[in-house]
């Protein structure tokens, strides 16, 4: 393959991979790069520190403050986006005729610029910002931060239901893809970069269940609130594992004796555990977007319980057993948990999995922007 070079701009910086987002940016760097692609990066810094890993699959990083202004709150272009408007970044885009992929909705500021509009430019769509916004402004408690999703849903709405001035979007998944071609025609799906090679050889017994997430996100605090609340029913003890979880969470957990908390579990312990679990339970309110979580446990683990929602668009409910109910939650883990986890089981997982290959999907791209 001859030298190409791509910008990517990222909404944060992508190292160390420990959450769903930048999971599928840092893999998507790495296997970009292994393919041959010279990428030139451009992070934005506010809650994650510059890291000299990313220069291994980046000839070039660049790191831009993310404005945090009070006044921009009031403005009409959704924070996520404003606060990442960067002259710098504008320069350093125009300083050669390189093609540019957007990571996010949140990095379009740079399409303000009538050169930048000119340009080969992509966007990669985590989620329907909308959809997303609109479905945490429902499950958040407190006022403030409910009142703030509220008010970025209703402004991503005017970005995203229209025909956005990129030359085409990827989309994570079957579900967004529906959504951005019809105002966008050119929009492709690209399930999301995980770098797992294949499915996981492991015994057919865990001995806990697990549910891991970032607890800090109200959902996903209240889907661990739930499963502890029917885990004295369960036949093996329950481990919640993930980043921030309340003080209130912590305290419902320590009331609970058959539930026990790892709190901000990541890379090797945190795919320890998903091997280690007899059954993943993966409940879910919303359906936007792809769960991250949901590829690292059919590649890692064994039995999946998932939410009809954790599995929309995905093409993957087939590899999981679905619940909807308490009762059904119930039902599938008693019966799972004196399940073996076969090699049959894992035959199917495999194929199931297949289409889900971060060279593939590299592949692409390449192909599609140069």
């Amino acid at each position: 393959m001859q030298n190409k070079t791509l910008h990517i701009v990222s909404l944060t910086i992508p190292y160390p991979a420990n959450y769903g987002g930048v999971i599928d940016i840092w893999h998507k760097l790495k296997a970009l790069h292994n393919q041959g692609i010279n990428i030139i990066l451009h992070c934005f810094v506010y809650n994650r520190e510059p890291d000299n890993e990313l220069e291994r699959f980046c000839s070039k990083v660049f790191y831009y403050p993310r404005k945090r202004a009070i006044s921009d709150l009031f403005s009409t272009t959704p924070f996520i986006i404003k606060s990442r408007e960067n002259k710098a970044l504008v320069r350093n885009l125009q300083a050669d005729n390189y093609p540019i992929l957007l990571e996010g909705v949140h990095c379009m500021g740079v399409l303000k610029n009538t050169e930048i509009r000119k340009r080969e430019v992509w966007l990669r769509t985590h989620n329907v910002e909308t959809h997303y916004y609109s479905a945490l402004h429902q499950t958040e408690k407190n006022f403030l931060k409910k009142q703030y999703f509220r008010l970025e849903a209703i402004k991503s709405k005017r970005y995203e239901s229209g025909k956005l001035p990129v030359k085409g979007i990827f989309s994570i998944s079957e579900k967004d893809r529906d959504f951005f071609k019809s105002f966008n025609p050119n929009t492709l799906l690209i399930t999301p970069f995980h770098g797992h090679e294949k499915v996981s050889g492991i015994s057919e017994k865990g001995n806990f269940l697990l549910y891991h997430a970032d607890l800090s996100v109200s959902e996903n605090h209240q889907n661990a609130t739930f499963l502890a609340g029917i885990s004295n029913a369960f036949p093996l003890p329950l481990v919640i594992a993930g980043r921030n979880p309340s003080p209130a969470l912590i305290s419902l957990i320590d009331q609970n004796k058959n539930v026990s908390l790892r709190k901000n579990v990541a890379g090797e312990k945190m795919r320890s555990l998903i091997a280690g679990a007899a059954i993943i339970l993966l409940p879910a309110k919303q359906t936007t977007g792809f769960r991250l979580k949901l590829l690292d446990s059919l590649f890692l683990g064994r039995h999946i319980i998932a939410s009809p929602q954790m599995v929309e668009g995905t093409g993957l409910k087939k590899a999981c057993h679905i619940a909807t109910t308490q009762e059904e939650w119930l039902t599938l883990i008693k019966k799972l948990s004196h399940t073996d986890y076969s090699a049959e089981e894992q035959e199917k997982r495999m194929q199931y999995l297949h289409p889900f290959s971060d060279n593939i999907n590299a592949q692409k791209i390449i192909s599609e922007i140069f």
